[in-house]
Parts: structure tokens; C-alpha cells; sequence
């Protein structure tokens, strides 16, 4: 239901190899999410823009995932307790979600656990069948987001988020290189591909030479 991007990135398939095998003659670009797992324009990114983008140029990108977004997060007993802007479903599917990124040791394989949660009908359902599947140990990611160690670590995401400056204003929340604009957020959300492109300082990606896209226009909440 949330794929943006047009035909192109058939094309683009031809490149995934090739692309991963390039070399790399400068830092890679990171680019931080700042995200909350049942947000619409969250999902529209990272489905539309961030899965195709990262899936070409992934040589040249380090990514950095934080489910949390517009919660909030208060001390409960001996627990964390989060209020999450879509309710307990989103809570639930943005723990499943850092679990993943905590189990999983591939960043790709990660990214492609959380777009196909982004990508169903209900997220918060979709993370046994999304791990299936990729071949990935849901009972392990189910334990770890239904218990401490989930909870724990979700309050890591919180603190990333809430340590950010400028502190967040909406989600999804993106910084490029560290930084945040609402200039990156704009180039990033209308077209992330052509601006990791334009930002990584070494020799281009061959994917970066493809002919250029229709840009997709996404928002924020």
C-alpha cells in the first residue's frame, strides 16, 4: 500500500550487486530516523524512500534507527512506561522493532524487517509473519518485546530521541551527518536517494548515474 517509488528502481535492481562491491573513497553518509512505528508518513518513508534508497547506496550510508518519535516515556515501579501518539499497538510495534534492531546484525536485514512491518495493513501484527519470512528468530524478538530486556531497551530509543538537538518537533524526525534542517528534512522526504547522493564527497555510486526519479512527496505528524 506505501510503495512511492516508480518503476525506476526495477532498473535499480540491476545495480544491487555491483553497488555493494564498489569502493568507498570517503565517510560513508549517516542518516539518522527518528521515528514511531504507526505513523503514516513514518511508514510512506521508510517503504517509499529509505528501503529502495538504502537497498542501492547502502556502501555508502551509515543508518541509524530510533522507534520512539512522539512518545513519551515515564518510571513505572521497576519498568518503563511509554504513551505513544497511536496508543498501546504502536508502543508494542515500536519495541518489536528495536528489538529487531538489537537481534538482527545486518543493518540491511533489519531495514527490511521494519519496511515490511511499515508496509501492512496493521504493523503491530506483522512482525511474527515479517520475521518468518526473512528466516529471523521471532521467538527471540517476540521474548525481548514482550519482557525487561524489550522495555529496557526501548528507553534507550527515548533517550536518543529526547537528547536530540534541536530537540524533535514531529516524526518522522531525519538528520543528515548529525545535523537537522527542515531544508534536509524537505530534500529527504521529496527525494532521499538524489541526497545521499549529492552528499556522499567521493566517487558516485554507479546507481547515482541512473536517470532521475519522480520525486514523492511525504509529510510529518
Amino acid at each position: 500500500m506505501l510503495n512511492r517509488f516508480d518503476s525506476i528502481f526495477v532498473v535499480l535492481l540491476l545495480w544491487t550487486v555491483y553497488a555493494e562491491t564498489e569502493k568507498v573513497d570517503a565517510p560513508p553518509v549517516s542518516l539518522g530516523l527518528y521515528y514511531e512505528s504507526l505513523c503514516p508518513y513514518c511508514r510512506q518513508f521508510i517503504v517509499g524512500q529509505l528501503w529502495p534508497t538504502y537497498s542501492h547506496l547502502s556502501v555508502v550510508m551509515n543508518l541509524t534507527l530510533v522507534p520512539f518519535g512522539n512518545a513519551q516515556v515515564t518510571k513505572d515501579g521497576d519498568k518503563w512506561k511509554f504513551t505513544c501518539q497511536h496508543g498501546p499497538n504502536e508502543c508494542y510495534s515500536n519495541i518489536v522493532q528495536t528489538c529487531g534492531l538489537f537481534y538482527i546484525t545486518s543493518t540491511k536485514t533489519s531495514l527490511n524487517f521494519i519496511q515490511c512491518i511499515s508496509a501492512a495493513d496493521e504493523p503491530w501484527q506483522a512482525g511474527e509473519k515479517c520475521a518468518e519470512s526473512l528466516q529471523l528468530d521471532w521467538e527471540a524478538i517476540s521474548t525481548c518485546a514482550n519482557g525487561t530486556h524489550g522495555n529496557n531497551l526501548e528507553y534507550e530509543m527515548a533517550k536518543k530521541t529526547l537528547s536530540l538537538d534541536p530537540p524533535h518537533q514531529y516524526s518522522p524526525w531525519i538528520t543528515l551527518n548529525g545535523v537537522h534542517t527542515e531544508e534536509i528534512q524537505d530534500q529527504a522526504q521529496n527525494d532521499l536517494f538524489d541526497l545521499i547522493c549529492e552528499t556522499y564527497k567521493g566517487e558516485k555510486p554507479s546507481a547515482c548515474n541512473v536517470t532521475k526519479r519522480k520525486p514523492y512527496t511525504s509529510n510529518h505528524v
